[in-house]
């Protein structure tokens, strides 16, 4: 379960594009930050993605993006031609295929062949087209989904659905939202050829023709992206990314009222607590303008209580290239904040309203300083000052819990669904690199 935003210049003046994601998976699966730099391919050559092997292309573009550990692609992330675009898992009643390439495989390959969001359209329904989607996309269980795309650049965004081989996509006007669920009816500005019209001539309901609706409603998608859309809508002016990442750190009245204590249902900020629940395990915003892209990152599970930290094309950190040590790190990174969280969890940790005004305050900062950046090396600086800031925190707050006896709250499936996870997390390596 996910949630996707963007906001485009002309919306409420914001002067620059804004996207935005909170991925939802599994709390036990690192979403961890990977960049991946331009690079020039043989002719001939072959690519293995999740599943299976395409044909690549001459060149790929640098990337910044967030990716399950274990697979090749990506739930999210931004290039250096700052196109920006995040997937949603769809619930349809589309047969499920054999495996082919998922929606997070998608995600990265539109990110390394795309100049602007409307190649990036172009990207995902030739290959979709050609090879067509499919495959398990759960961590330690089966699940399998089709799936919608937000796309952008600095001057327009794109929403693309897509079932099967089957697609269809419409143009952003000044702002969007989308979760798990389908919104186009017969409102798209293109589809694919093998969609059908009415006998009469009129466009058919895509929405209609494919969406399942009990799981759909079971995961509660529309209703977040009304939420989302009602928040864009609405908010004073100026929106800023700043604002996008206290609203991606949103919980709904009852949800808040038992924060750590029951799983939330209805949040942007989801916590898993019980049978088939998700996670938010990693969150982006980026801001694109003419100049290019400023990504800002949490690196870790649930953005309520984690810092975003910022990332440039200019910078190069051990967190974020693509090579078996600091992909282990990277996935180490996360599992520390993730040890952090699982002590919140058992009350080990009570002194959280100390630890937010500090994260709070560094993350201020953050974003002030990130305004006048003119260097690479300041670029630089300020991302090892968030990291090096970070551990501290991190680090205070891990040396006050560990002595405390854990003892979770809320009922009993809910301590007992994270006393599983716990033991499950002990038993994974927390340097797995994966693809």
């Amino acid at each position: 379960m996910c949630d996707t935003l963007v906001v485009l210049p002309e919306y409420k003046k914001t002067g620059i594009t804004i996207f935005a994601k909170n991925s939802d998976r599994e709390p036990n699966e690192p979403n961890i930050p990977t960049r991946v730099g331009r690079a020039e391919h043989k002719k001939g050559t072959v690519l293995r993605c999740t599943y299976i092997t395409i044909d690549q292309v001459p060149l790929t573009y640098d990337i910044f993006m967030i990716k399950p550990s274990w697979m090749w692609g990506a739930e999210m992330g931004v290039n250096e031609h700052a196109v920006a675009l995040g997937n949603e898992a769809l619930f349809t009643r589309s047969r499920p295929g054999p495996p082919a390439l998922t929606g997070m495989d998608l995600v990265r390959l539109a990110l390394e062949r795309s100049c602007t969001s409307r190649e990036a359209v172009e990207v995902i329904v030739s290959l979709l087209e050609r090879y067509g989607q499919g495959g398990n996309c759960g961590y330690s269980r089966k699940l399998r989904y089709d799936n919608s795309f937000l796309i952008a650049d600095p001057s327009s965004a794109w929403l693309l659905e897509t079932v099967g081989k089957y697609w269809a996509t419409k143009r952003v006007n000044g702002c969007m939202a989308i979760s798990n669920a389908l919104i186009l009816h017969d409102d798209y500005d293109e589809c694919s050829a093998n969609f059908w019209r009415k006998r009469n001539g009129e466009l058919s309901d895509f929405k209609k023709t494919w969406e399942h609706a009990l799981i759909t409603r079971i995961a509660r998608g529309e209703a977040r992206r009304r939420f989302s859309a009602h928040f864009l809508k609405n908010h004073e002016e100026p929106l800023t990314a700043h604002q996008v990442m206290k609203f991606l750190r949103w919980h709904a009245p009852r949800d808040a009222e038992q924060l750590f204590r029951h799983r939330t249902y209805q949040s942007l900020c989801m916590h898993a607590g019980g049978p088939f629940s998700f996670q938010t395990t990693g969150s982006l915003v980026a801001e694109m303008d003419q100049s290019g892209a400023r990504a800002w990152y949490t690196g870790s599970s649930l953005p309520c209580i984690s810092l975003f930290k910022p990332f440039h094309f200019t910078t190069v950190s051990p967190a974020q290239q693509e090579k078996p040590g600091p992909l282990a790190q990277a996935a180490a990174f996360w599992m520390k904040r993730e040890h952090f969280h699982r002590l919140i969890l058992g009350k080990c940790f009570d002194n959280l309203d100390w630890f937010l005004a500090e994260r709070d305050a560094l993350e201020g900062e953050l974003l002030k300083r990130s305004r006048v950046l003119q260097t690479v090396r300041q670029k630089e600086e300020l991302l090892n000052y968030a990291f090096n800031q970070e551990q501290k925190m991190i680090g205070r707050a891990v040396a006050e819990s560990e002595s405390r006896p854990f003892s979770p709250q809320g009922g009993p499936m809910y301590r007992y669904y994270w006393a599983k996870q716990n033991r499950l997390l002990s038993r994974q390596p927390s340097t797995s690199g994966g693809k």
